[in-house]
């Protein structure tokens, strides 16, 4: 078995929370291209619909989405997603339903070749029957499997830019089996993940690396629309004189759970916030029927998250400015970033002014864009299935539509159990986002 010789220092770990620098540039509209990061171009339709351009870096592939986005920049209803090679055209076409940026309902995927294919979607999690809890099996489940199982979308995406099934599998297979040569705690996975991405880079599979770290990049840009800080700024300018920290008090209680849980006390946070709201109205106002407000106000957060973190006296004081890391990106593959970041913050021993509060701000934030990388959560789920490692249960809740001023009526599913019995099952609901059990 191949084990690891020694740990990855504080910095190298702190890299991690440096590449907030990268995704802040792409906020303010720097040239992505000028320092090799893949590009997009948002046009405005219309009657509330968009259309975003992804372009692929190396790559003859971009994509078109077009549909109309929320309140918050989310996608919403019927949403066509077209894929198409600067060589051969429209390579395929998928036409979904999308309920705050996730697909759910039927989906048609339509191939040049005139190839069409039905799948359906619970929340933005693949579904056969809504009704059946999917059993886990150890026994020769692979991230092949995993992959078709739950993300056939980002599959499909995959034989839309000329990837076969058998290479996509030989591929996941591949980093299954090396990464089965390594000895380590489970906790330690992302980090041993990356050695095997390293160890593959300069084989047959070099292209799918490359392409999934763009792909990765634009998904996990997805994932960062819901990062509650964000969702609370874009309140905070529709709301009546209220604050960041009112709407984060009111509205998203729970983050303010998990910035406690990173050393953050409450009156830290709000000083940050007051700093934040501060910064963005100095910056002067925004019409709110701009068909790019959204666009202009996570710009303007994101550089006034920059602004406060190069103005403050940090504790870690040997991480350079954000301004720089853009130059390290440049000569290095943007999927570094990937990993886990709680045990990092712990470790600086923060003080907690507004500049270290940025840190732990960066640091959920690209927890969630971590998540942009599909093929690495299937390899982690079949090797947590293999390993007997039990894990969250996969549900999802969905509103019937009989609702009114008094009532609601609700379904909930347990998609897949995680690898142990479901013992019990209910609803949390609450009058803010993302209630728990603490709450009804």
């Amino acid at each position: 078995m191949k084990k690891h010789l020694s740990k990855k220092s504080l910095w190298q770990s702190l890299l991690s929370v440096m590449a907030l620098g990268i995704i802040i540039f792409l906020a303010v509209g720097t040239s992505s291209q000028e320092y090799d990061l893949p590009d997009f171009v948002t046009d405005f339709l219309g009657h509330e619909r968009y259309r975003v351009t992804r372009h692929f870096i190396g790559e003859n592939y971009y994509t078109e989405t077009e549909g109309i986005r929320d309140k918050h920049g989310q996608w919403q209803g019927p949403v066509t997603i077209k894929h198409i090679s600067n060589k051969k055209g429209l390579t395929g076409t998928e036409e979904v339903s999308m309920i705050d940026g996730t697909r759910h309902g039927v989906c048609k995927t339509t191939w040049s070749d005139g190839k069409v294919v039905y799948h359906k979607y619970n929340m933005g999690i693949f579904i056969i029957d809504p009704n059946k809890a999917a059993q886990i099996s150890a026994a020769d489940y692979t991230a092949f499997q995993a992959l078709g199982n739950k993300y056939p979308w980002f599959l499909y995406s995959l034989n839309a830019f000329g990837y076969e099934d058998e290479y996509i599998e030989a591929y996941l297979d591949t980093l299954e089996t090396v990464l089965g040569t390594y000895e380590f705690e489970v906790i330690d996975f992302n980090d041993y993940y990356k050695d095997v991405i390293d160890d593959l880079e300069w084989t047959v599979y070099d292209s799918i690396i490359d392409l999934n770290s763009d792909l990765s990049f634009f998904q996990g840009l997805e994932e960062l629309k819901n990062a509650e800080l964000r969702l609370a700024v874009i309140d905070r300018y529709r709301s009546d004189g209220k604050t960041t920290y009112n709407m984060i008090e009111t509205t998203y209680p729970g983050y303010l759970f998990s910035i406690n849980d990173a050393g953050v006390n409450d009156q830290d946070f709000e000083e940050f916030c007051q700093d934040l709201d501060s910064c963005m109205t100095s910056y002067g106002t925004l019409d709110l029927d701009d068909p790019f407000f959204i666009d202009s106000l996570d710009a303007r957060m994101y550089r006034a998250l920059e602004y406060i973190y190069e103005t403050g006296e940090s504790s870690s004081k040997a991480m350079p400015s954000l301004k720089s890391t853009v130059g390290f990106y440049n000569n290095n593959d943007f999927r570094d970033i990937y990993g886990e970041f709680n045990s990092i913050l712990r470790q600086l021993f923060l003080k907690s002014n507004p500049s270290d509060v940025v840190e732990v701000v960066g640091n959920l934030m690209l927890q969630q864009f971590n998540q942009g990388d599909i093929i690495k959560r299937a390899v982690r789920e079949a090797y947590f299935i293999k390993k007997g490692v039990i894990f969250v249960p996969t549900v999802t809740t969905v509103f019937s539509g009989n609702n009114s001023a008094t009532s609601v009526t609700l379904n909930g599913y347990v998609l897949e159990d995680g690898g142990a019995d479901v013992t019990s099952r209910g609803i949390a609901w609450a009058t803010f986002y993302n209630p728990t059990t603490n709450d009804h």
